[in-house]
């Protein structure tokens, strides 16, 4: 898969984006819609499998829906609370170290990591992935385009989020994870 447009993010007030795709509402809630003469499989690049992007916004410590860039249609009032929400959001900061033409899966020099359950933000922490990269050699570097081999490398060096065994705080994208 080809690394994907990231969702746009208001952050507290500030223009970002984050690396992730929150749900949309349960298909049949009536809150959000497809647009007249649209389909589920409309895309229009390899970047952007899903068809849209979406704004989100986070104030208050709730998390909210205000628009898609095409595609869907919010039926409800503007912006529409996303209380189906309950993931961990990724919003990369600082510098990309590492591009990986897969999904969300660059690397940046942060994460700044937001857990929401039931659209309430629970918790923010951020995530320095300058560390663990620096342990890699140049030599696992060019494994990025063989997913073995990242799964190892993540596995052995536990790098950029979630490692594999959940307890430490580095990310990791799931489609490096191990299966």
């Amino acid at each position: 898969m080809t690394a994907q447009f990231h969702e746009n993010l208001i952050l507290d007030g500030e223009d970002t984006s984050m690396a992730y795709c929150p749900p949309l509402p349960p298909e049949g809630d009536g809150r959000v819609r497809l647009q007249e003469g649209a389909s589920e499989d409309d895309w229009e690049c390899t970047a952007c499998w899903r068809g849209y992007v979406a704004t989100w916004e986070i104030c208050d410590d709730k998390i909210y829906l205000n628009k898609f860039s095409r595609k869907y249609v919010i039926e409800e009032g503007h912006p529409l609370f996303a209380d189906w929400v309950s993931e961990t959001i990724r919003i990369p900061q600082g510098e990309q170290l590492e591009y990986v033409h897969m999904g969300f899966g660059s690397v940046y020099e942060q994460d700044l990591m937001i857990r929401i359950e039931k659209g309430v933000v629970i918790e923010r922490r951020v995530v320095d992935n300058r560390e663990g990269l620096q342990k890699m050699s140049n030599e696992e570097r060019k494994l990025d385009s063989d997913q073995r081999g990242w799964r190892e490398i993540f596995n052995t060096h536990a790098w950029g989020g979630v490692r594999a065994n959940g307890e430490d705080e580095i990310y990791i994208p799931d489609h490096l994870k191990k299966d």
